[in-house]
């Protein structure tokens, strides 16, 4: 019979009472039969009565819409389409694209689907007529609001939760926090997009131009403007004026002495500026508070607000990243000492925004804001890192360093003050935040002096027109490792002697990498070279180290070029009889080898000499040995 309801317009009211009277018919007697079997629980019959309750409630609905006039869009409406929450979806759904929110809201209530998107949808439309108390009023009925717990540490980040979520059922939850994000996205967007006009505001406006532009042309010959014209003028003219003078007004980033260039980040004026805040600090969280603040480039607001909220160091590196992109760093550092001048509550969000820059290697960042905390030699450091990930630019490498050498020199001259200041008073040197001090006056020292000798590296790669060395595409660095040290030593030792023994003298390097750079020559035959290099390591060895480097050179020699010859000129360098013995064995000088071994008594000697000359088939030298060691 609902069916009927569409097609025929004329009985529409005779046929809703129909429908109306049966459904108190059938409760009525549900009711009689429940009352007559009170003795026996009959759930059926319960279940009839609610039933009718509930045809009797869309009957209403259903009466409401028909009546209403209102368009479906060949939507036909029977009591069956309130059954089914996906038609009672699309009835609703409908309903709001045609502003008519009241009755979406009805059928979303009487049907028990989602009334969300019809509060929404509502509160937008009052948003954009800037009605901005009856818009959250809407809002309230769509949107939910988040609390926070206890933060995790001093300047650690609350924990959000929000309220009337259903604990029992995860995914639902999310799925009411997505659509809460995106609602409020949807708010922010509406007031960032300009403010309203007030039509009354407007049509005065138009009459008062009209009268103006009719006495001007009164005095003239001229064609007054067409109502076009007047209207072009009036739009250009309300936007004008509708572009706030300053939105440095009221709050702590909307102060009249706000730099000229960061009024122009923003098109908000006062009022929809305390609207946003008061959607955000009510439905949204901290990151979207933050991120609203750092879109407007209204640094100090946000400043403020992590500072007292307590919240955690991402929030603050956020707001650092985003005046980094605007380079208003310098802007960003005096809000810092505005808010709190001493920098006492910043010091923990500073240190460890370092530490994060560190780790993301922004070493551009890591270093603005050591020089900012006064921490010269870990600005020297950072300074280094910069150079060990500077590509292959002489010019780029040389302004780093040099760039450091003057942080270590400044760092160490205020160590050296401060230490003096706190030793007349016969204390323990404290650092300005009162921590002990990471680097002592000879720490300082070392690194100024490493980084001159890694700057006499860099400009003697430069002469030579070679690239500098890297490794995984880092540039390796006397500030490195142990294993880059002696990399760096290696490579020099051949080029520039002098360089590389100053470098082994800082660092104490093992003399194995004379070995290593000595025996590399020998294989590519640079006679006249390891000659020089021997030259230059006399007095400055052991006899111990010098004859551990011959050895080397004439097992090179024997052993891999097979040139004995050359290998035995280098035989009288050796200091100890036991070496030469060693260097003459690896000459295949046994017996040579053997008269010297005999001369001091060396059995053992005499053993390896035997040894090497059974291996070799040399019958007559092994005789000899056996007869002695007999």
């Amino acid at each position: 019979m609902s069916e009927q309801l569409a097609m025929d317009k004329e009985n529409r009211l005779f046929l809703v009472h129909i429908i109306t009277q049966l459904i108190s018919f059938a409760k009525v007697r549900f009711a009689s039969e429940k009352k007559q079997e009170q003795e026996e629980e009959d759930v059926e019959l319960d279940t009839g009565v609610q039933d009718c309750d509930v045809y009797m409630t869309r009957v209403h609905l259903l009466q409401q819409l028909i009546f209403s006039g209102v368009d479906l869009g060949g939507h036909s409406l029977t009591l069956s389409t309130f059954s089914n929450p996906r038609t009672s979806r699309q009835l609703r759904d409908a309903l709001i694209e045609q502003d008519r929110m009241e009755l979406a809201i009805e059928v979303a209530t009487k049907c028990d689907i989602e009334s969300e998107p019809a509060w929404a949808h509502w509160g937008l439309s009052l948003l954009k007529m800037g009605r901005y108390n009856e818009a959250k009023e809407k809002f309230e009925n769509c949107l939910q609001p988040q609390i926070a717990d206890a933060p995790e540490s001093k300047h650690g980040k609350p924990s959000y939760s929000a309220t009337k979520t259903n604990s029992n059922s995860k995914v639902n939850a999310k799925a009411k926090g997505e659509y809460n994000k995106k609602i409020l996205q949807q708010i922010i967007t509406v007031l960032e997009s300009g403010s309203p006009h007030d039509p009354i505001n407007i049509r005065d406006r138009y009459s008062s131009l009209r009268r103006g532009i009719a006495q001007r042309y009164s005095k003239n010959t001229v064609t007054p403007m067409s109502n076009d014209a007047f209207i072009r003028n009036l739009q250009a003219k309300t936007q004008a004026e509708a572009q706030p003078k300053s939105m440095f007004t009221g709050l702590f980033s909307l102060q009249k002495e706000a730099p000229k260039e960061y009024k122009k980040k923003s098109s908000l004026d006062s009022a929809r500026y305390l609207q946003c805040l008061f959607y955000l600090q009510h439905y949204g969280t901290p990151a979207e508070l933050i991120e609203f603040w750092n879109s407007h480039r209204l640094f100090e607001d946000a400043l403020r607000y992590i500072l007292n909220a307590s919240l955690s160091v991402e929030f603050f590196i956020e707001v650092i990243m985003r005046a980094a992109d605007d380079n208003r760093l310098t802007y960003l550092m005096n809000l810092i000492e505005k808010i709190d001048p001493s920098k006492s509550r910043w010091i923990p969000y500073l240190q460890d925004a370092c530490k994060s820059f560190n780790t993301m290697r922004r070493y551009d960042l890591l270093l603005i804001f050591l020089v900012y905390l006064k921490e010269y030699i870990r600005a020297g450091t950072a300074c280094i890192k910069m150079f060990i990930s500077s590509a292959d630019d002489y010019f780029l490498q040389v302004k780093y360093l040099q760039e450091a050498k003057t942080y270590f020199a400044e760092g160490s001259a205020r160590l050296h003050q401060q230490w003096s200041n706190q030793m007349t008073l016969m204390d323990t040197p404290k650092s300005p935040d009162g921590s002990d001090p990471e680097f002592s006056f000879g720490d300082a020292n070392k690194l100024i002096k490493t980084t001159n000798l890694q700057l006499e590296v860099v400009s003697y790669f430069k002469e030579l027109s070679q690239p500098y060395p890297q490794e995984d595409e880092l540039n390796i660095s006397l500030f490195g490792s142990f294993e880059q040290k002696c990399k760096i030593a290696e490579l020099l030792v051949l080029l520039n002697f002098d360089l590389a023994f100053r470098i082994m003298q800082e660092f104490q390097l093992p003399v194995q990498i004379y070995n290593q750079a000595i025996a590399s020559a020998v294989e590519q035959k640079k006679t006249a070279r390891v000659n020089a290099l021997l030259q230059s390591l006399q007095g400055i060895v052991s006899d111990a180290e010098w004859d551990e480097i011959i050895l080397n050179i004439i097992t090179t020699c024997a052993n891999r070029l097979e040139d004995r010859t050359l290998a035995e000129t280098y035989v009288p360098k050796l200091r100890s009889p036991t070496n030469e013995i060693q260097g003459l064995i690896a000459c295949r000088k046994l017996k040579i080898a053997y008269v010297k071994a005999v001369k001091i008594g060396a059995k053992n000697y005499v053993r390896l000499i035997r040894d090497e000359a059974r291996r070799l088939g040399m019958q007559t030298e092994v005789d000899i040995c056996e007869k002695f060691l007999k």
